[in-house]
């Protein structure tokens, strides 16, 4: 029976070749308080066998919090030909002395390890790592090497990259060839007579590719037979690659045959960068196969880099040629002389997801990601090169330096539909009490505001918000009036988490302050009511960011169907909920797309009974006016609404007309400067050159007269979709109505589309479905 020294030094040895296999090198496991709880003996007594193994040399101690204890025999015969101290210091770490070491710094002089898209962070780095030495140690044994995974992964690829940097090196024929048999339960392997059959020589490089029914004596006695026959032959002994599943049956005898193993992890698996480079070595292989050049938008790349997690490399590759084909097929109809093959989401199957919303942590990657990519058949570069090199379409963007978003612009850029949020329910107890407390104050006027300040707190509280990237505004913490509920949340936190620190309590502190000030600092909001919710949520959103203020919220209002479905009253008791949940005291602006000057529409706001004036149309014009006659010093909507019918008289006339077609009056007119101040982040200059274009075929196509209204509301919506894709933010809670979207289909949803898909100068943008439908509502 096994001591419990043998017990413990067997499952140490166990954990070290687990990590080893699976490329993790993750040994947090390997020390004195789970491995104690784990073989149920007395810490105490694991601490002492655990130093006196160590003094004997027996494992390697990782000095730290906890201290580490790793197998030296299990080290050793993984990394043959590395010296190993057999103490590691606090300071020091493990990678240094298996990664670094003399193989390496050959591996990384003469091997280059830029043509496999391979760095330092990459998940086969340590794959490369290890399997590297048997290249350059000078053996006449039969080379052997290990390559886990399942199939499609990228094994073969992976060593024909390999296999051409070592022929490099080499100036004898046989480093040319390579032999490759696949060997599982029907396909026996007999591999000498394949062999002596070929005339050219004796291969340098087999590639032999198991399934899981074979075992590992077999593989043994077969690489014994090919040993004896290149040694009886005189030649050189070859490398030979075998490609194992990833479950192998016993598959720990396989590591007795050798102990240079890579494992492959799948697609899904792989670091973003790593997804990107793989993706664009295979639009670059094909490119120099049809000797064509390919250009690929952003959204492809992101689209296929965030395919299913049942998907490997070879099926990739697959939906990538098909994307080619569908893109070259669409371009030969579109164009015979164009020799510049454009893929955008358009061209991907169905099973692929084109709208994707990636983790949060992945948002900076595709920010700095150029807007399309360009594979070109005379370029010499690596992929890596490329995606290094790949300029962004700077024509649309303005020379302009983002400044660091800071609390208050967050605020101001929240959303504004107040449908989400009317009743936000909160599954968690400190959410829940939160807001309770937050129902107490002003924040109850905006609810969007409010659960934001909460999701915020309760993220503080987890430690998942870094408060030391944010700053606030100056501005007084004393605020008058919410000095009471502000020590009962302080008291509630207090306890909620012991010891929280003083910066999160202050920093707590301000935030309510400032989210209760944007409450207070509007006396008179505004509601914009629109067909479509996108039309006047990207309205609301813009002009609040403009002004610096939570003044302007939406909704959409499907007017027309609920009169002719008798849906009325519920229509009436949406907008009554939504004025009356934003109203402060003052009354309220209520923007629509309709005119509010006939009989039933006189019910309806007598049907409310709230302090409303209703105006229209939701234009950027009219918005822009109301808020500045809004930002004066009023108390009541009473007081400016005669003000604001005689702007909406003045607009009614400009918008009807058609001046703006002419590009004099656009460049000249007093909106010009508004859409730079609304799209500071974009060359309006441009981008409203570009819409208009875009907007002339629209109308062309439909039969439409172009009026200076639709001129605005194009180039406006036009312009926050053109933002929005440069930014990559997308709004998920925004989804078509699909018997809308059905009735469209066929009509000036396809047209519209059509020309998006013709417009050269928007090439690289991938225009949604719901971004269309947006368009399709304002004609």
């Amino acid at each position: 029976m096994a001591t419990q020294q043998e017990k413990l030094l067997h499952r140490i040895e166990e954990m070290t070749q687990e990590q080893i296999m699976q490329g993790t090198y993750d040994f947090s496991d390997c020390c004195a308080l789970v491995l104690s709880v784990d073989l149920v003996i007395d810490r105490s007594n694991v601490s002492r066998m655990l130093n006196k193994l160590h003094q004997e040399k027996q494992l390697i101690k990782l000095k730290g919090r906890p201290t580490l204890f790793i197998s030296t025999q299990v080290l050793t015969k993984n990394f043959p030909y590395l010296s190993l101290p057999y103490t590691i210091q606090k300071d020091d770490h493990l990678n240094n002395y298996l990664f670094l070491n003399e193989t390496s710094i050959l591996s990384a002089t003469e091997f280059q390890l830029d043509a496999l898209d391979i760095g330092e962070t990459s998940s086969l780095y340590n794959v490369v790592q290890n399997v590297l030495p048997i290249f350059y140690y000078p053996s006449n044994e039969l080379k052997i090497i290990i390559l886990r995974g399942e199939k499609g992964v990228g094994r073969k690829f992976f060593l024909e990259k390999l296999i051409e940097q070592n022929k490099r090196k080499e100036t004898s024929k046989s480093a040319r060839k390579i032999f490759y048999a696949l060997w599982s339960e029907q396909n026996k392997l007999d591999i000498l007579p394949e062999l002596k059959r070929k005339k050219e020589g004796l291969s340098s490089f087999l590639v032999i590719e198991l399934d899981s029914s074979i075992s590992a004596s077999d593989v043994s006695r077969k690489l014994d037979e090919l040993s004896f026959y290149y040694k009886n032959e005189g030649g050189t002994q070859p490398l030979v690659a075998l490609l194992i599943p990833p479950h192998m049956q016993n598959i720990e005898q396989f590591y007795e045959i050798s102990p240079y193993v890579g494992y492959f992890p799948k697609f899904s698996e792989r670091l973003l960068k790593e997804k990107v480079e793989i993706i664009s070595s295979i639009y670059l292989t094909e490119c120099r196969q049809i000797s064509r050049e390919i250009m690929v938008t952003k959204k492809v790349i992101q689209a296929l880099a965030a395919i299913s997690a049942s998907s490997n490399i070879a099926y990739i590759k697959k939906e990538i040629l098909y994307s080619i084909s569908q893109a070259f097929f669409n371009r030969n109809i579109e164009s015979a002389a164009s020799t510049t093959i454009l893929v955008s989401t358009r061209h991907l199957s169905e099973k692929i997801d084109q709208n994707v919303e990636g983790p949060r942590d992945e948002k900076h990657f595709w920010d700095k990601f150029p807007e399309r990519l360009t594979f070109s058949t005379q370029s010499n570069l690596s992929t890596l090169e490329i995606l290094n090199s790949t300029p962004a379409e700077n024509w649309l963007i303005d020379r302009h330096i983002f400044e660091k978003q800071t609390i208050e612009h967050l605020i101001n850029t929240l959303p504004t539909n107040l449908v989400f949020y009317s009743e936000q329910d909160y599954q968690h107890t400190l959410e829940k009490r939160l807001f309770n407390f937050l129902s107490e104050t002003p924040l109850i006027k905006d609810p969007i505001l409010q659960n934001y300040i909460i999701k915020t707190i309760a993220e503080i509280i987890r430690g998942s918000f870094p408060i030391e990237n944010y700053i606030f505004p100056k501005q007084d913490d004393n605020f008058k009036g919410i000095t009471g509920i502000i020590k009962k949340i302080e008291r509630f936190l207090r306890k909620y988490q012991k010891g929280i620190s003083e910066p999160k309590i202050t920093f707590i502190r301000k935030l309510i302050i400032l989210g209760i000030k944007k409450v207070t600092d509007v006396r008179v909001p505004m509601l914009i009511s629109a067909r479509d919710n996108g039309i006047a949520e990207h309205l609301a959103q813009r002009f609040n960011e403009l002004i610096g203020k939570r003044a302007i919220f939406s909704m959409s209002s499907r007017r027309t169907e609920a009169m002719d479905k008798g849906e009325v009253h519920s229509f009436v008791r949406k907008m009554s909920r939504n004025l009356k949940t934003i109203d402060r005291g003052g009354g309220t602006v209520l923007v629509t797309d309709y005119d509010p000057s006939n009989d039933i529409d006189n019910k309806i706001l007598l049907e409310i009974r709230l302090l409303t004036f209703t105006t229209y149309p939701p234009t950027m014009a009219h918005i822009y006016d109301i808020l500045c006659i809004l930002n004066g010093n009023i108390m009541s909507v009473v007081s400016v609404s005669s003000t604001i019918i005689n702007k909406k008289n003045e607009h009614k006339k400009f918008l009807a007309d058609d001046s703006l077609n002419d590009r004099a009056e656009r460049t000249n007119s007093e909106y010009y400067e508004l859409f730079n101040q609304l799209f500071s982040r974009l060359n309006t200059a441009k981008t409203n050159e570009v819409l208009y274009k875009l907007l002339k075929h629209i109308a062309s196509d439909l039969a439409i007269t172009l009026s200076n209204k639709l001129i605005l509301d194009f180039l406006f919506q036009g312009n926050c979709l053109l933002e929005k894709h440069m930014a990559n933010d997308h709004d998920s809670s925004v989804t078509i109505d699909r018997s809308t979207f059905k009735r469209l289909a066929n009509q000036k949803f396809q047209r519209i589309k059509k020309q998006l898909d013709q417009a050269v100068d928007l090439s690289f943008i991938d225009f949604t479905d719901e971004d269309i439908m947006l368009l399709t509502y304002l004609f």
